[in-house]
């Protein structure tokens, strides 16, 4: 229902897609929760419908989008591209990384557990609040 394919692939575009290397990695969609220790590592844009427990780790190549809460290590753009972003709903952790970038936030600031939309601009990571819905 969200546009993104679940389940087994047709055997016929499985074939046409490993003839072809110039396509583009597909997002990963993930439904779950990411426990300490565990973590994901994918090409392409990666979505969370979960929660990031400390000590879990999301490496992705394209764009960021967790749906829950965010304690452990996110690093969209892992191939050092600037250009992605991250998209968290609770955002609870010490650091998020953007391409080459870092971004370090204390637990009391003003954007502690709120929505948050990553980005890099020039040199900065900035942190924006989503608007409450």
């Amino acid at each position: 229902r969200m546009g993104m394919q679940t389940g087994e692939q047709r055997q016929a575009a499985r074939n046409e897609r490993s003839r072809n290397t110039n396509i583009s990695a597909r997002t990963l969609f993930y439904c779950g929760t990411l426990r300490s220790g565990q973590k994901i590592e994918h090409d392409g844009d990666v979505i969370i419908a979960g929660h990031v427990h400390t000590g879990a780790e999301v490496y992705a190549k394209g764009n960021v989008v967790i749906l829950g809460r965010l304690k452990g290590i996110v690093h969209a753009g892992c191939s050092g591209d600037e250009s992605v972003s991250a998209s968290i709903r609770a955002f609870e952790s010490g650091q998020i990384r953007i391409g080459g970038k870092v971004g370090m936030i204390e637990n009391n600031s003003d954007i502690w557990g709120k929505s948050v939309l990553v980005t890099v601009s020039g040199n900065e990571v900035l942190m924006t609040e989503w608007p409450v819905i």
